[in-house]
């Protein structure tokens, strides 16, 4: 869970980032920073997937 609090704190953070860089007209970090939006979403999906599976294997043991 920790892995994807601190994700949504770093899209939290690029969000407002990409704000301003959009309001700047800065085109390339408005490219790079939405690079990092979407490998934090990848980041909460793997972890998303890790909790799911390790509560199958639990049901599994009971």
């Amino acid at each position: 869970m920790k892995e994807i609090d601190n994700q949504v704190l770093l899209i939290v953070k690029y969000v407002r980032e990409l704000k301003q860089a959009e309001n700047a007209e800065d085109w390339d970090k408005v490219i790079a920073l939405s690079d990092d939006i979407q490998d934090s979403g990848h980041s909460i999906g793997k972890a998303a997937n890790e909790i799911k599976l390790t509560n199958k294997k639990g049901m599994h043991i009971e």
